[in-house]
């Protein structure tokens, strides 16, 4: 058939450059081959003979059965194995952040500011002193103190090894329950008559658990400073703290441990009917067990990959000790340039040599070098392979990470609690003061919706919101109950700025303003700050 030109038409199909020019079950399987050679990277621009070559050299996995038959690129039970051990940080896949690291010193994993919030909104009066008065009976024991002794004496002379110079006391254990208006004193045990050698004071303060009815200093009387003394003689609280409605601190534990039961079971019934007081505190009760949860989580996290990085010295040192996974890292990482050394007794001989064929392990260390050299062979000529997984997260997950302060679904095998089946990163709350104390933090602006590929503004008062965490299975829509991990208050969203991928948008996700305002402090001034700036500068140039 032609058309009115004459031209001739060539049927479709692999034949139809050859069509009439040789056989067609030859000028069928010539263009199917062509087109098979055409899912080659780069192949047009490749020499055929090198490309031959190249071919012949090209190892297969044969005699690694264990590796055969499958559609992934490596055994799936051995991956899970591997990640429960190393992929334990609480980024995204289980990949390790800073905060994984230094998340004490920076707190940006804690939302200690939003859980005192939280706690301060739903107390009641009822539920303080439910707590004071259990922390009064937990505490209710009697304090040591602990003289300290010079063996000489005030001008550096040695004393007899029974002789002793009296230089302080310190508190060994504060004790509690004792009274602020009459504080204990300090007696010498051993002693006849037993002499009153110092005095103490007793915290006041019944908002500060920590000190309050405990001793908090005790001073060394003067006559007895730098006193020589003989034998060891031991300090003693004196009295032990006044007895109560439970008795003596000698005969009182039964009572008072039936009325600690009591009050655990009246905070229990506190919380109950503050959570069913209002739907308001229902919601302020969920956020602030999510905020104590993922503290708890960050802090575990946060030991556990100190105590991994940096573990501690043996004793005496073994300069031989590889460390663990660090050792484990930098072989998996060396292993392209092992498996290109052939040389005789070199690290490619040798790790075939160590490698087990009778587990899938050993026949996969081994498939892998096979592969890492054809690699490098294909190279040589030009053709460069895309199975090299990526060690840098996606312009996807860089998005959602950035823009939303966590990334929903993420597989997190760092121990972050999942909800309803959803896994989450850890979200950061950044806060800070600058010099005159002004609280300074992001100016979180941005949501980003995956679905939509738009960014959406956050309208919200709290500073420092992230984007929620949802009950509902589809984590890229608002739709549903939110279940925020740190803000204070629930966001709404206005509707796109704008959608990614417009044109002019030429900057990278990490230099990308709407993508960092909720990261990073602010850098820019607001349009009515910058308005009066440039009024203020006109002025000063006419000024001058």
């Amino acid at each position: 058939m032609a058309d009115e030109y004459n031209f001739q038409i060539p049927k479709e199909g692999f034949d139809s450059y050859l069509y009439t020019i040789i056989p067609e079950d030859q000028a069928v399987l010539a263009g199917a081959f062509s087109v098979s050679m055409q899912q080659i990277n780069n192949i047009s621009e490749v020499d055929f003979k090198n490309f031959a070559k190249v071919v012949y050299s090209l190892e297969t996995n044969n005699g690694l059965n264990l590796t055969n038959g499958t559609n992934v690129p490596t055994e799936a039970f051995l991956v899970d194995a591997a990640l429960s051990k190393v992929a334990l940080g609480s980024g995204i896949y289980g990949t390790y952040t800073h905060s994984d690291f230094v998340g004490s010193m920076t707190a940006l994993p804690y939302a200690l500011q939003n859980i005192y919030d939280g706690i301060k909104e739903l107390q009641t009066e009822t539920l303080i002193n439910i707590y004071k008065e259990i922390w009064a009976l937990c505490t209710y024991s009697r304090a040591m103190v602990n003289i300290t002794f010079s063996q000489t004496d005030d001008l550096g002379v040695p004393l007899p090894p029974t002789e002793f110079r009296v230089t302080g006391i310190d508190i060994l254990y504060p004790g509690g329950g004792y009274d602020p208006l009459n504080p204990p004193s300090v007696k010498l045990e051993g002693v006849e008559p037993t002499p009153v050698i110092g005095t103490t004071t007793v915290g006041s303060d019944p908002n500060d658990p920590a000190t309050y009815k405990r001793i908090t200093s005790a001073t060394l009387s003067p006559a007895y400073m730098d006193q020589i003394i003989t034998g060891v003689i031991t300090p003693k609280i004196w009295p032990n703290p006044p007895d109560d409605a439970y008795g003596p601190i000698t005969d009182f534990w039964a009572a008072r441990n039936a009325r600690i039961n009591e009050l655990i079971i009246q905070a229990d019934n506190e919380i109950q009917s503050i959570l069913s007081n209002s739907s308001e505190n229902f919601a302020k009760a969920k956020l602030l067990n999510a905020n104590w949860n993922q503290l708890g989580t960050a802090l575990k996290i946060e030991q556990r990959a100190r105590y991994t990085a940096i573990p501690p010295v043996p004793i005496p040192r073994d300069k031989f000790l590889a460390l663990y996974p660090t050792a484990l890292y930098n072989f998996v990482d060396s292993i392209p340039d092992y498996a290109a050394n052939t040389m005789p007794h070199g690290p490619a001989q040798s790790l075939e040599m160590v490698g087990d064929f009778c587990s899938t392990g050993g026949q996969s260390l081994i498939a892998m070098m096979r592969q890492e050299r054809n690699q490098q062979r294909l190279a040589e000529i030009g053709i460069n392979l895309d199975n090299n997984i990526s060690d840098t997260l996606s312009e996807e997950d860089q998005k959602q990470l950035m823009a939303n302060g966590t990334k929903c679904g993420a597989t997190s095998a760092g121990g972050i609690p999942a909800e309803n089946g959803l896994s989450f990163t850890m979200p950061a709350f950044s806060n800070t003061e600058n010099c005159e104390g002004e609280s300074q933090t992001p100016e979180k602006n941005t949501y980003y919706d995956n679905e939509a590929e738009a960014l959406r503004r956050v309208q919200s008062t709290v500073p420092g919101t992230i984007a929620p965490l949802l009950e509902n299975p589809n984590c890229n829509t608002l739709a549903g109950p939110q279940i925020p991990i740190g803000p204070s208050e629930l966001l709404s969203t206005g509707i796109p700025n704008f959608v990614l991928g417009i044109e002019g948008n030429v900057l990278p996700t990490m230099l990308n303003i709407d993508f960092t305002n909720g990261i990073l402090l602010p850098s820019q001034y607001p349009v009515s700050d910058a308005i009066d700036k440039v009024i203020e500068c006109n002025c000063d140039c006419w000024i001058a």
